[in-house]
């Protein structure tokens, strides 16, 4: 009976033991469940960002030079536009303060 009782806290023991290892492998299965979703997600929203990039041209043979070539484009176009951008700016910089000396020496009159 003795050698029965302790084969019984042995089990219990084991038992113990593999529901700790069983909890630890369920969190461990249910964090990469989460972090596969994430990716997932992620992969999503850059093919939805490579077709826009690309305005919809794009298939699965696209190659990354392909992408890095377009995106390129876009951003030597992004970079002319802001250009242009900062000269307009400038020139009604100085045509506000043209104005406003104009309308000095008209009012000094």
């Amino acid at each position: 009976l003795k050698k029965i009782n302790k084969e019984n806290e042995e089990i219990g023991a084991k038992h113990q033991e593999l529901q700790k290892e069983y909890s630890k492998v369920k969190e461990r299965v249910e964090t990469l469940t989460r972090e596969r979703e994430r990716y997932n997600a992620t992969v999503k929203a850059l093919k939805v960002d490579l077709q826009a990039l690309h305005l919809g041209n794009i298939g699965a043979e696209t190659s990354l030079q392909e992408h890095m070539r377009v995106l390129n484009e876009k951003w030597d176009e992004h970079l002319t536009i802001k250009s242009d951008l900062q000269k307009s700016t400038r020139a009604l910089e100085e045509a506000r303060k043209d104005r406003e000396h104009i309308a000095k020496q008209h009012n000094a009159k």
